[in-house]
């Protein structure tokens, strides 16, 4: 990554005409934001937020003929 930008910034200092398709740069975005989703992902199914909601599905539907 930090390579990147070094790159970057000896582009910008020599006036680089430095362009990237459009299908490079769909690429270039979506791969970071996959992988910002999975971890998050990974995290939220061992938060206790998730688990409190487990439990509270799992007591609705094992009381099926319970009307609130």
């Amino acid at each position: 990554m930090p390579l990147f930008f070094v790159l970057g910034v000896l582009a910008r200092l020599v006036r680089s005409e430095l362009n990237v398709s459009d299908a490079v740069y769909g690429g270039l975005i979506l791969y970071p934001l996959t992988a910002i989703g999975l971890k998050g992902g990974r995290k939220f199914t061992r938060s206790a937020f998730l688990q409190d909601e487990r439990q509270s599905l799992a007591n609705t539907v094992s009381i099926p003929g319970y009307n609130i």
